[in-house]
């Protein structure tokens, strides 16, 4: 496992990722500082479709978004380039892996989402219900 980071963390950037208590255990091993675990019950977390509670892991994972990035090109120009890499996986389904991925930031770069704001839009309600569907149609 420590051949893995070793190889992936210089090519790829900083990982952050859960899988299970083993992997959990192998980056605590390690003590990587460029490898970090995040465990985080969906689940229990949005209990009775409370799916607002989800801002509470993106606020805490805010700071490794924003640092880690995402690419983006436009008309030929790099608007952005990626500097780490997320892994996500849900420990019982595989309908939630990608709940925390990086697509609100690229939603707000293109303009077809708000980030910040208290008040949400019908472009935020209709993304939220496309990612809850499609979940749902997966599991």
């Amino acid at each position: 496992m420590k051949r893995h980071f070793e190889h992936t963390v210089p090519r790829y950037g900083p990982h952050t990722g859960g899988v299970t208590n083993t992997y959990h255990e192998y980056l605590t091993e390690l003590n990587l500082p460029d490898a970090k675990y995040n465990d985080y019950d969906f689940h229990k977390e949005t209990k009775g479709m409370k799916y607002e509670n989800i801002s509470h892991l993106i606020e805490a994972m805010e700071k490794g978004f924003d640092s880690q990035a995402f690419f983006w090109v436009s008309d030929g120009v790099v608007l952005s380039q990626q500097k780490g890499v997320f892994r996500v996986n849900c420990i019982n389904c595989l309908d939630r892996t990608n709940v925390v991925q990086i697509l609100n930031k690229q939603l707000s770069a293109v303009a077809l989402l708000t980030l910040h704001t208290v008040e949400k839009t019908d472009t935020d309600h209709v993304f939220n219900n496309v990612w809850a569907n499609n979940g749902d149609a997966i599991s």
